[in-house]
């Protein structure tokens, strides 16, 4: 079988793009590179999605919660105890100590979901 220089050159395109599409984008080019998603186990049966973005870009790009149907962006906040998240607008604040976790309404403190667990 010959192959035409035309379908030659589009071949060679395809296979660079395929290439190019499966090389694994650099951390200072797509700070999603390293974002994760984690799943949390509570009390009551409960389970929680958080998404982290890479660590270096937590300061800039909020970590997100499924929470009650939706999803809900929380910014990094100074910490008290452990490493904390905060929405001001839907009054919440997510606060990890190593794999353990806590959600609380941010006015009041009260605890809206306990005991959760990283899996």
């Amino acid at each position: 079988m010959t192959i035409r220089p035309s379908r030659a050159l589009a071949l060679a395109a395809a296979a660079s793009v395929l290439l190019v599409a499966t090389l694994p984008a650099r951390g200072a080019d797509n700070p999603y590179a390293d974002a994760f998603v984690s799943e949390y186990r509570c009390a009551g049966d409960r389970v929680l999605a958080v998404s982290y973005p890479a660590p270096r870009h937590r300061v800039s790009i909020p970590v997100r919660i499924g929470f009650n149907g939706g999803t809900v962006a929380l910014t990094r906040a100074a910490p008290g105890r452990g490493v904390r998240w905060t929405s001001r607008a839907d009054d919440l604040v997510w606060t990890t100590q190593g794999r353990d976790a806590t959600l609380t309404r941010g006015s009041d403190g009260t605890v809206l979901v306990a005991g959760c667990r990283e899996q």
